[in-house]
């Protein structure tokens, strides 16, 4: 029998470890469980395509609305220099 194998060893694997090896093997399984309730949390819900087409026509508006204000603000500053 190899002596890494032999219980009766008295430099066994267990010996040389900090703390009993029972209450190691459970923090990678919490960490676990910890990161995936982190990512759930971050995670953004995806939009559906009738809201994302309602989202982009209201977005197309505004912007023909804030380019007719400015175009509007270019003329009257160009009436008023005449």
């Amino acid at each position: 029998m190899p002596p890494e194998l032999n219980s009766t060893s008295p430099s066994s694997t267990a010996s040389q470890l900090p703390h009993p090896p029972s209450t190691c093997g459970n923090q990678r399984e919490q960490d676990r469980l910890k990161a995936q309730k982190k990512a759930a949390a971050q995670k953004k819900p995806k939009e559906s395509a009738t809201n994302l087409a309602k989202r982009k026509e209201a977005d197309a508006e505004a912007l023909r609305a804030k380019q007719k204000k400015k175009e509007e603000e270019k003329a009257a500053a160009a009436s008023s220099k005449g």
